[in-house]
């Protein structure tokens, strides 16, 4: 018997040898909480967001599986990057451009928000304060719909704002986004003031148009605005552009005729949101 049982575990032995391994199969399911990324053009630069989106499922959120007063990752699984190409200011504080983690400590009524210097974090373990790059406070409102997964969007864009919203269950963080587009678009108009004779009708046009837009000096608008029409009398857009500049310096009779030249070189091209804008500043000119 002994010699039987030998010669059966030597055979069985051989017979495993001789068998190929069989790997073992890895079921992938969908991750929990999904990850997301978003891009938005502010002004000249762009802000970008990359975090995990956590979801409902019957809980109680803040308060909750979030506890308040308590640090957050601002998501699910690694924190959360926020990455600014150009300078801003949030909510009033100045950001430089760079790559950063946001945080928050979320309360009842208001939130602390978090610009963190190290990114390298798989959630709030290792967090540091002496490596924030500040802290500020922004307030928490109530929404009336229910929103099943947090999400991060950039809202209210315009030149040189947006408003990045933090969304989730029945609550809403709005952070005010801010970018000197202003500053930036003075100091090319500037560059290009001290070289005009390297400049171009669009350079002398869209700097025209942008202290007709904003308000500042009408009489270099004036001289922009002319030097473009040397180049290029005919161009319908600029010659609305001198009209609304000569109505706003009170030059009624000097608007209309331009208005009304860039209304007939509109019309023969059936240029239709032109032919409106002179059609509105003529009107707006007769009353």
């Amino acid at each position: 018997m002994k010699n039987l049982s030998l010669t059966n575990l030597s055979t069985v032995t051989a017979i495993l040898l001789a068998t190929p391994v069989v790997q073992a199969q890895i079921v992938e399911t969908p991750r929990p909480s999904p990850t997301a990324s978003l891009t938005q053009e502010v002004g000249f630069g762009k802000v970008t967001i990359e975090y995990s989106r956590p979801g409902v499922k019957g809980r109680t959120i803040f308060g909750g599986l979030v506890p308040y007063g308590e640090l957050w990752r601002t998501g699910a699984n690694s924190s959360t990057k926020i990455s600014f190409s150009n300078d801003v200011t949030l909510n009033g504080h100045a950001v430089p451009a760079g790559d950063y983690a946001l945080f928050t400590i979320p309360g009842e009524e208001e939130w602390t928000i978090i610009i963190h210097k190290n990114t390298s974090f798989g959630g709030t373990g290792g967090y540091k304060e002496e490596n924030d790059l500040l802290r500020f406070s922004a307030a928490s409102e109530e929404i009336s719909d229910l929103v099943n997964n947090f999400t991060i969007e950039v809202s209210d864009v315009t030149p040189g704002s947006a408003n990045i919203n933090l969304v989730w269950e029945r609550t809403r963080v709005a952070i005010q986004l801010e970018t000197d587009t202003d500053g930036e678009i003075m100091a090319q108009i500037e560059e290009f003031a001290k070289k005009p004779e390297a400049s171009l009708f669009g350079s002398y046009a869209r700097a025209a148009n942008y202290y007709l837009e904003k308000g500042k000096d009408l009489d270099q608008a004036l001289e922009w605005v002319d030097k473009a029409l040397e180049i290029n009398p005919e161009s319908f857009p600029v010659l609305h552009f001198k009209a609304s500049i000569l109505a706003k310096m009170g030059d009624r009779e000097g608007a209309a005729a331009n208005a009304e030249k860039s209304l007939a070189i509109a019309r023969k091209i059936n240029a239709t949101g032109w032919i409106m804008r002179n059609e509105k500043l003529l009107s707006d000119l007769r009353e």
